[in-house]
C-alpha cells in the first residue's frame, strides 16, 4: 500500500474516531433523532450538483433507511442513554462480525476458524465492558448500539450486492434524502411538542459546527476516501485500518470530555480490538 494511501486510511480512522466525541458535544440538549435529521438536511443542497448514483430508487431508499434512519440515530441514542462515546466507537465495530455472518447467509462466504475465534474473543470483551455499565438506561444504550451495528452490517451486505461499481460520493450524498422526514416525525411523536421545539430553541453554534463535522468531514469525506481505497486495494488490506477508529474514539473522549475507563473496561476494550485483529488474519473479503 502506497504511503499516501496509508495516510488517507489513517485520516479516515481519525475522522471517524473523533466524530463520536464531536456528536456528543454537539447534541447537548438536542434530541439524537433531530441531530441526525439535521445532519442529513445540511447535505441535501449538494443534490443539485451531484447526479444520482446509478442504482434503483428502491436500493437507494433502503440504504438511506439502514444507515441514515437506523444506524446513526441508534448510535447517537446509545450515547444519550449513557454509553460513553469512546466505548460506543468500540462496540459498534462488532458490525464486522455481523457482516461475516450475514455474508455467510447471503453469499455463502464460509467464515474461517479465525473469524469464529475473533468473534468469541470480542464478545467476551463486550461482556466485560457491560459489567462496568451502571444503571438500566446505560444497559439499554449498550443494547441499542449493538442493534445499530446490526443495521450497519446489513447495509454492508446491500452495498456489496447492489453498489459495487457505484460512485461512493454520489451514493453518500443521495442517501440523505431519506432520514429527515421519518426522524423528525419520530422525534415529534416520541418527545412531544414541547421537547421537539426545545431542541431547536437550544440549538447553538457548537451544535452547528458539530453538524458540519459529522455531515461533511466524517460523513462525505470519510466515506468517499474509504470507498476510493476499497476500489484501489483489496478489502482485506484496507479494512484493518477501521480497527483504529475505537482507538482514536476512546482517546478523543478521554482528552476532550474526560471520559474515564476502569481497568475492567480497558481489558474489555483490548479484547474487542484483539478479536477484531484475529478476525482479519485470514479473512479474504471484508465489507
Amino acid at each position: 500500500m502506497h504511503i499516501k494511501h496509508i495516510a488517507l486510511a489513517l485520516t479516515v480512522a481519525l475522522l471517524w474516531g473523533a466524530n463520536f466525541t464531536v456528536m456528543k458535544v454537539g447534541m447537548g440538549t438536542i434530541s439524537p433523532l433531530i441531530f441526525s435529521a439535521l445532519r442529513s438536511l445540511i447535505i441535501l443542497p449538494l443534490l443539485f450538483f451531484i447526479p444520482r448514483p446509478k442504482i434503483s430508487w428502491r436500493t437507494l431508499l433502503l440504504i438511506g433507511l439502514l444507515i441514515g434512519t437506523f444506524k446513526l440515530p441508534l448510535m447517537l441514542l446509545a450515547i444519550s442513554l449513557g454509553v460513553a462515546t469512546g466505548l460506543t466507537s468500540l462496540i459498534v465495530q462488532v458490525q464486522a462480525f455481523f457482516t461475516v455472518v450475514f455474508a455467510w447467509a447471503v453469499f455463502n462466504q464460509q467464515p474461517s476458524l479465525t473469524n469464529w475465534v475473533g468473534m468469541a474473543v470480542s464478545m467476551l470483551g463486550i461482556g466485560l465492558i457491560s459489567i462496568q455499565i451502571d444503571g438500566s438506561a446505560s444497559m439499554s444504550g449498550l443494547i441499542v448500539i449493538i442493534i445499530s451495528a446490526i443495521f450497519w452490517a446489513i447495509s454492508n451486505i446491500v452495498i456489496q450486492k447492489k453498489c459495487l461499481h457505484v460512485d461512493m460520493l454520489s451514493l453518500t450524498i443521495w442517501i440523505n434524502i431519506v432520514p429527515p422526514i421519518p426522524l423528525l416525525f419520530l422525534s415529534y411523536y416520541i418527545y412531544g411538542h414541547e421537547e421537539f421545539a426545545q431542541s431547536f430553541s437550544t440549538f447553538t453554534l457548537t451544535s452547528f459546527w458539530a453538524l458540519l463535522y459529522a455531515g461533511f468531514c466524517a460523513g462525505l469525506l470519510g466515506y468517499t476516501i474509504w470507498g476510493h481505497l476499497l476500489k484501489k486495494y483489496p478489502a482485506a488490506i484496507v479494512a484493518p485500518f477501521s480497527l483504529l477508529v475505537p482507538v482514536f474514539g476512546i482517546s478523543f473522549a478521554y482528552y476532550a470530555i474526560n471520559e474515564m475507563l476502569t481497568p475492567t473496561s480497558i481489558l474489555g476494550s483490548l479484547l474487542v480490538i484483539f478479536g477484531l485483529i484475529v478476525n482479519q488474519i485470514k479473512l479474504k473479503k471484508i465489507l
